[in-house]
C-alpha cells in the first residue's frame, strides 16, 4: 500500500513566510538546513539568533553547527568576524543570502533543479560552487596574519577545497592567527604555504617551541652572514 503525504490549504494561510521554490527543492542541502532557512524567513530583518539557541530545541549543538556549515558551503549564509580595537575576533555570525541571485531568474533555477536538465542543473550549481568557494576564499585572506602572496594562495585555496571543508580551514586558521605564541610576521609562513603544507594539522600546542627554534636558526645565519662580510674585508 502506498503512503503518501497530502497538501491541502490551511486557515492561516495569508500569515505565511515566502521561501524560492528553488530553495526547497535544493537536493545540496538537508532537511535540518532547510528548517535553519525557514526560521530565519519567518522573521524581520534584522532578527538574530545563536548558534546554542537553536540547540536548545530538538537537536543538538552539532546538528546545528553541521546544518549551518552546509548553508555555508551552499551560498545560503555569508560568514562575517566582528572583530574589538585590537583587530581581534570576538564574534561570528552568518548573515542569510539568496545563493542563486545571479542567474536569470528563478523559473530557471526551480526548472534546473527539478527537471532532467542536469546540463543546466549542473552548471548553474557549479556556479554556485565557485562563487562561493571565492567568498570563503576572501574570508581566509582576512583572517591570515599575513597578507602577501593573494594570487598565489587563492589558487591553492581553490585546489584545496576541492577536497577539504572550506569551514575546517576557516576555524584552523582562526586558531591559528589568534595563538599567542604567534611569531612575528617575518616568520610567518606566506598564505599559500600554509594552506599547500597542510598547516591547518599542525599541532598548535607546540608553535612556541618552534617558532622559538626558528627565530634562533634565523639569527645564527645572519651571523654566520654578517662574519663572512667582515672576513671579505
Amino acid at each position: 500500500m502506498q503512503k503518501s503525504l497530502l497538501r491541502k490549504r490551511l486557515g492561516f494561510e495569508g500569515n505565511f513566510t515566502q521561501i524560492p521554490n528553488a530553495w526547497v527543492r535544493d537536493d545540496r542541502i538537508g532537511f535540518r538546513a532547510k528548517g535553519i532557512l525557514t526560521l530565519l524567513m519567518s522573521h524581520q530583518d534584522g532578527w538574530r539568533i545563536s548558534l546554542e539557541a537553536l540547540a536548545d530545541g530538538q537537536d543538538g549543538i552539532t546538528a546545528i553547527r553541521t546544518a549551518v556549515t552546509q548553508l555555508e558551503e551552499n551560498g545560503y549564509l555569508n560568514r562575517q568576524y566582528l572583530r574589538n580595537d585590537k583587530k581581534q575576533i570576538e564574534a561570528t555570525e552568518w548573515i542569510i543570502s539568496d545563493p542563486f541571485e545571479n542567474l536569470i531568474s528563478e523559473n530557471l533555477i526551480s526548472e534546473n533543479l527539478t527537471s532532467g536538465n542536469h546540463t543546466h542543473k549542473n552548471n548553474n550549481i557549479n556556479n554556485n560552487i565557485n562563487k562561493n568557494t571565492i567568498n570563503t576564499f576572501e574570508q581566509f585572506w582576512e583572517i591570515y596574519p599575513r597578507k602577501i602572496g593573494k594570487g598565489a594562495a587563492r589558487k591553492a585555496w581553490l585546489k584545496i577545497s576541492k577536497t577539504h571543508q572550506s569551514q575546517t580551514l576557516l576555524d584552523a586558521v582562526s586558531a591559528y592567527a589568534q595563538h599567542p605564541d604567534l611569531p612575528e610576521v617575518q616568520y610567518i609562513p606566506h598564505p599559500s604555504t600554509w594552506l599547500n603544507q597542510e598547516r591547518w594539522m599542525d599541532d598548535l600546542s607546540s608553535m612556541g617551541k618552534a617558532n622559538a627554534t626558528s627565530v634562533a636558526a634565523d639569527i645564527l645565519q645572519r651571523s654566520k652572514q654578517m662574519q663572512g662580510q667582515i672576513s671579505e674585508r
